[in-house]
């Protein structure tokens, strides 16, 4: 682990980080195991504070933390530093008090509207073909439909849709940073990384159902696109209100791209992604050692590992939900089921372990 560490820190050294965004800096960071955490300058055991990868509030400032799940020595060390750029970017944006943070509870009850995912996907499409085509005029001619789409699907989804652009400015603003310190590392590896990226956009998967997991990727490539027209999205992120799309919608002239209906794979991608979060819960509900009815506030979670159907939330890894008659709070590792109170985004009457 520690030649790890020191492999991400020459490479570090290498990384400009005023270039990618005026005023980012580097910040320091730790790798972790199940055991310990590994920081730049010595070692602690790893305790609650130390979960998932992210930034996180340590001894007065900003730390950067990643996960090592298998064997450091397998680890890329270019690859490791562009994510750890990724989280670092994180700091920056607390540091600089970023409010536009993605609603995760509120994206789980986002639509699931068969015509609504068919435009989505048709615009992720056009985004993989705007950020591959070398013609400038066309990629500008691909942003304006993905414009046009956006206040298409605006008026079917309403304020939802921000939920999009939020994940977007928090997460994709964040991957594209980490993707553009990959390229001052090594195009191979860039070009590889944008190649998945795209791959994930055009895929007719699960995925394009997972709002704030695909916008990671719409959001990186997005910025990464826009880019190459020279169109300047970089703001001061103190205090901002609008989601880096709006610096960039404001450059475009939206228009419609010939519509289809409804793609038939996609309907059925869509029902099948139903049908097995459907599945997941209601086994959970049928195989459940203990419940504990109350009233909860859900306080900390994974976003990246939790599903919703109609009122039941399964978080897969961990959760922290506190008693609003106590007031205390408790952190519950692995799977959780959640029955919240009917529509609301947090509140928990009851909840179900293993």
């Amino acid at each position: 682990m520690r030649e790890l560490i020191g492999q991400v820190s020459e490479n570090l050294k290498k990384t400009d980080f005023d270039t990618l965004w005026k005023g980012f800096h580097r910040y320091p960071f730790a790798l972790y195991d199940e055991k310990k955490v590994y920081l730049e300058n010595g070692e602690i055991l790893r305790d609650e504070r130390f979960f998932g990868n992210t930034a996180i509030e340590y001894e007065g400032g900003k730390l950067a933390i990643w996960n090592i799940e298998g064997e450091p020595a397998k680890e890329d060390a270019e690859t490791l530093t562009a994510d750890m750029v990724h989280e670092m970017f994180h700091a920056f944006q607390y540091e600089k008090g970023e409010k536009r943070f993605p609603n995760d509870l509120k994206t789980l009850l986002y639509p699931s509207d068969i015509e609504n995912f068919n435009l989505k996907y048709i615009e992720n499409k056009l985004l993989a073909d705007a950020f591959e085509t070398t013609d400038l005029p066309y990629k500008r001619q691909l942003l304006n439909q993905i414009c046009g789409l956006r206040q298409k699907r605006r008026e079917l989804i309403g304020e939802m849709i921000e939920c999009e652009y939020f994940s977007e400015t928090f997460e994709g603003m964040a991957e594209y940073i980490g993707t553009s310190a990959l390229k001052i590392l090594s195009d191979e590896k860039y070009t590889q990384r944008c190649k998945i990226y795209i791959r994930k956009l055009r895929d007719l998967s699960a995925l394009q159902f997972d709002i704030r997991r695909i916008s990671y990727y719409s959001g990186a490539v997005l910025l990464l696109t826009v880019k190459e027209l020279g169109i300047d999205f970089h703001h001061d992120i103190s205090g901002a209100k609008q989601p880096v799309w709006g610096w960039i919608a404001d450059t475009l002239s939206p228009e419609l791209p010939k519509l289809t209906e409804a793609d038939i794979e996609l309907e059925k991608a869509l029902i099948k992604t139903r049908y097995e979060h459907e599945s997941e819960i209601e086994e959970f509900i049928h195989s459940f050692e203990s419940v504990m009815d109350g009233d909860f506030l859900i306080t900390g979670y994974d976003p990246m590992n939790m599903i919703r159907v109609r009122d039941y939330i399964l978080c897969k890894t961990f959760v922290r939900l506190t008693d609003n008659k106590s007031n205390t709070a408790e952190s519950l590792m692995g799977q959780t089921l959640l029955e919240m109170v009917p529509d609301s985004e947090n509140r928990v009457k009851r909840f179900f372990r293993k």
